[in-house]
C-alpha cells in the first residue's frame, strides 16, 4: 500500500488511450462557449447546397429584398434552413404558450414567431442548437425587424460529409473579434475609424457573413480594449458581434 502522494516503486506506468477527434458540430459548440461566436467555421456550413435551391432563402436575401420592395415581400410565404440559436417563450393573455425563435444561418438570422397551435405541434424541434427547415408568412412590421410567422418547422438530416466532420476547430487566438456583413459596407468603414482612434497592441479579427472568412487585421488596427471601444462597437453592430477573447 503507498499513500496518495507516494511515487511507490511498483507502480505501473499509465498509459492513456488514443481517441478519435471529436465531431466538427461538438468542435464548434466548445468554440462558441469560449469566444460567444463560430470562429473556425459555423454549424451550417455542412449544409451551404441548401442555399442555392429555390425553395431556401438566404437572410441577407430576405432582408434586401425588404428593404427594396417591403410592400410585395409583406404577407408572402418562404422557407429559411438554419441553427436554432435562441428561443424565449411567453404565455399570451389566454395562458397558451408561444415563443419568439431566433434562426441563424450562413449569412445573418432572423426571427421567428410561433403561435400556441404551432408550438405544441413543433415545440420539441425548436431546441437551441437544433438545426432546421422553417417556413413561415414574412411580417415586415412598422414598429421593428421582418420577421417570420412560423407555419411549419423541419429537422435537416444529420449527415455532413465525413471530410467535413472531421476537421479540428482552429485554437482561438487573444483578441478582439467583431462580426460584419461584408467589407463593402459603411459599418465597416466606421469601424476602420474606431480601431485607428483606439490604438493599442491587441489583435482585432473580424468574421464577414458573405464569405464566410475571419480576418487578421493589420497592425495599424490593433487597439487598446477599453470599456469605451467596446460600448462602441456594441451600438454600432449590436452585442452578440462584439466579443473580446
Amino acid at each position: 500500500q503507498v499513500g496518495f502522494f507516494e511515487s511507490g516503486e511498483d507502480a505501473s506506468p499509465v498509459t492513456l488511450p488514443k481517441l478519435d477527434e471529436l465531431p466538427l458540430s461538438e468542435l464548434l459548440k466548445m468554440e462558441y462557449e469560449v469566444a460567444g461566436m463560430y470562429l473556425s467555421g459555423h454549424p451550417m456550413t455542412p449544409y451551404a447546397a441548401w442555399y442555392k435551391t429555390k425553395q431556401i432563402i438566404r437572410t441577407d436575401r430576405l432582408f434586401a429584398r425588404a428593404e427594396e420592395d417591403a410592400d410585395t415581400l409583406d404577407g408572402t410565404t418562404v422557407t429559411v434552413a438554419g441553427l436554432v440559436s435562441s428561443i424565449r417563450e411567453q404565455n399570451t393573455k389566454t395562458g397558451a404558450k408561444m415563443a419568439y425563435c431566433r434562426v441563424e444561418d450562413l449569412y445573418g438570422a432572423v426571427e421567428a414567431v410561433v403561435f400556441p397551435k404551432t408550438l405544441a405541434q413543433y415545440g420539441e424541434m425548436l431546441q437551441i442548437g437544433s438545426i432546421i427547415q422553417l417556413r413561415g408568412r414574412v411580417d415586415v412590421g412598422e414598429d421593428g425587424p421582418l420577421k417570420l410567422l412560423c407555419e411549419q418547422v423541419a429537422l435537416l438530416p444529420v449527415d455532413p460529409p465525413a471530410e467535413t466532420a472531421q476537421q479540428p476547430a482552429k485554437k482561438i487566438a487573444a483578441g478582439l473579434y467583431l462580426r460584419l456583413s461584408g467589407e463593402d459596407t459603411s459599418q465597416y468603414r466606421q469601424v476602420l475609424r474606431l480601431l485607428r482612434v483606439f490604438e493599442g497592441k491587441d489583435d482585432v479579427f473580424i468574421h464577414f457573413t458573405d464569405t464566410s472568412k475571419t480576418v487578421k487585421m493589420g497592425e495599424k488596427y490593433r487597439v487598446m480594449r477599453n470599456p469605451v471601444l467596446l460600448q462602441e462597437l456594441m451600438r454600432l453592430l449590436g452585442e452578440e458581434n462584439v466579443k473580446s477573447v
